[in-house]
Parts: C-alpha cells; structure tokens; sequence
C-alpha cells in the first residue's frame, strides 16, 4: 500500500503521548507540544480519506478527547471530524459496525452528526 502500519502506530503513539501533555496557568512550550501532537494525530487520519483501517480507531478517538481542549486545539480537532465526517459519511453505516465498538461509534456520532434544532 505505500505506507507501513507498524510506523504508524509508533508515530500514533509518539503523537498521543505529546497530546496528553497537561496544560498548566502559564501554558507556553506545553500547550505547543500538547497541540502538535494533536496536529500530528489529525494528520495521521486525513492519510486515509476513504479508508478506515482498524489502527486509525485509537488515533480518532484520542483526537476527540481533546474537543473540549483551548479554542485553538478544539478548532483543530472539530476541522479535523468534520473532514473525517465529509470522507466517510458514505460508508458510516459498515464502519460503525464492522470497525469500530458500540461505545465508540456513540461516541463519534454524537460529535459527527449535528444534534437536531427541533431535538
């Protein structure tokens, strides 16, 4: 395929353990750190627009733990699922049930379909 999944998952970890870095009062080098391993994780996602390969269900959902994250992270993250949503609402209905659990499909549903007005 062009791409190795071994590499990956080490730069999805790699990425992920930047991601989790916590933010303090003076955020500075941690908050850039903690924001390019998000950034890194987004852009393991966009490297299969119209795929869905198992490892990339630890990286999508490391990135939605950071939706509730400062505004310039968020931001990052909600461009993020809204382009995964754009690629891959096609073939919604096979992924949520052959990739990814009950749990977490819920999880990315609730984020990836906007909540009804009248709702």
């Amino acid at each position: 395929r062009g791409w190795d999944t071994e590499y990956i998952k080490e730069l999805a970890s790699r990425f992920t353990k930047a991601s989790r870095v916590p933010l303090t009062e003076n955020q500075g080098k941690r908050f850039v750190m903690r924001h390019g391993g998000v950034l890194g994780l987004c852009a393991l996602l966009r490297m299969f627009p119209y795929d869905f390969p198992d490892f990339i269900v630890p990286v999508i959902m490391e990135i939605v733990e950071h939706n509730e994250d400062p505004t310039v992270i968020s931001s990052t993250v909600r461009t993020a699922i809204k382009d995964f949503w754009r690629t891959h609402q096609e073939l919604w209905h096979i992924y949520k049930v052959e990739v990814l659990s009950a749990e977490q499909a819920t999880i990315l549903q609730e984020l990836l379909v906007s909540p009804s007005y009248y709702a």
